[in-house]
């Protein structure tokens, strides 16, 4: 699909999900299969041989997408549109499921973070500084996609580009729709309890913060709300052929 809208000159915006990393953990018979020996680092092995088979099927799952994904960067480095195409990569939160018992005392600080990667071609580069020192989350990646890609044109937004100066009261992260997280330190939305860091926090940034997520968390969902009600409903003829 980009190679053929590269070839017309057609910009092109494509947003790819894989369920791969989902129960029953399905892949081509040929995907590769380790080894993975989980009894091996982890924090305990298995309880029984089906919580085992599990464990090996979601983590060979895991690696067939990693395989594909660096195929994928591999084929676009090498591609005449490389120089024309920016790539964002993100996972979702599997890992913590496969935790035992003995980690649910862990604070949100180390239950929710996933890695991302970005490859921005020199000529899309931002001029601004990269946060690199703020908690950020998957609701500032398309702020960040629009700003390199379009410009200065309007859009709607929850998040924050991942480049530039921001607001104090907007330089943190919610995970699961819940916990929010930034240098000030952690809170949980809904209950309200406070974390800190080892080094400490600011209680002041965190509430503002807190405030400005709770907002932006019930300015999204009714913005959601609104997309739904005005979709144009199906046609007949469109409601027949399916």
């Amino acid at each position: 699909m980009l190679e053929e809208a590269d070839a017309r000159g057609q910009p092109l915006f494509v947003f790819a999900l894989t369920m791969s990393n989902h129960w029953p953990f399905n892949v081509p018979d040929d995907a590769a299969t380790g080894p993975f020996d989980l009894t091996k680092g982890w924090r305990a092995s298995p309880a029984s041989d089906a919580e085992r088979d599990e464990r090996q099927r979601g983590v060979r799952a895991y690696r067939y997408a990693m395989d594909a994904l660096g195929d994928f960067i591999d084929r676009l480095k090498y591609s005449p549109m490389s120089s024309r195409t920016i790539l964002v990569a993100t996972g979702d939160h599997r890992a913590p499921q496969w935790r035992d018992l003995d980690n649910a005392s862990l604070s949100p600080f180390e239950r929710y973070h996933v890695p991302i990667y970005f490859r921005v071609p020199r000529a899309y580069q931002p001029m601004g500084p990269l946060r690199l020192d703020d908690f950020v989350g998957h609701r500032d990646i398309f702020p960040t996609l629009y700003h390199l890609a379009l410009s200065d044109a309007p859009y709607v937004g929850f998040g924050e580009p991942l480049f530039g100066p921001v607001p104090a009261a907007r330089r943190y992260a919610v995970a699961q729709q819940r916990y929010l997280f930034s240098t000030a330190g952690a809170q949980d939305l809904r209950s309200g309890v406070s974390y800190t860091h080892m080094e400490g926090g600011d209680a002041d940034t965190l509430r503002q913060q807190a405030a400005d997520a709770n907002a932006s968390l019930a300015l999204s969902a009714w913005f959601g709300e609104m997309q739904r009600l005005t979709k144009p409903a199906p046609s007949a003829s469109a409601v027949s052929r399916e």
